[in-house]
């Protein structure tokens, strides 16, 4: 991810008070990317100050079950920083209030 990147809070979407959606390319972007600055952005943080999510989740089992080339849909699920967070092999982070 690069340092000088920060969240952008007008791509969330907002799904009532229990939920954020943010959809991202696969083949652009890396889910460990994806999840961080979806979870910087709802919270209001810089991801430089979240807790590294190698520490809640194997991220390179993350990327190779949600990765483009997958060819059955796969969601990961786990909590990271108040939120149960679900990766998409779609493309889509969901964070619920956990």
């Amino acid at each position: 991810m690069n340092e000088t990147t920060e969240p952008d809070r007008r791509r969330l979407k907002p799904l009532g008070t229990s939920l954020v959606h943010d959809t991202y390319d696969w083949s652009r972007t890396s889910p460990i990317e994806g999840v961080t600055r979806t979870i910087a952005a709802a919270t209001g943080t810089s991801y430089v100050d979240l807790e590294p999510l190698h520490n809640v989740v194997h991220t390179d089992a993350l990327t190779s079950l949600v990765e483009p080339d997958t060819n059955d849909p796969v969601n990961v699920t786990f909590q990271y920083e108040g939120y149960l967070v679900s990766v998409h092999s779609s493309g889509d982070v969901l964070l619920y209030h956990g």
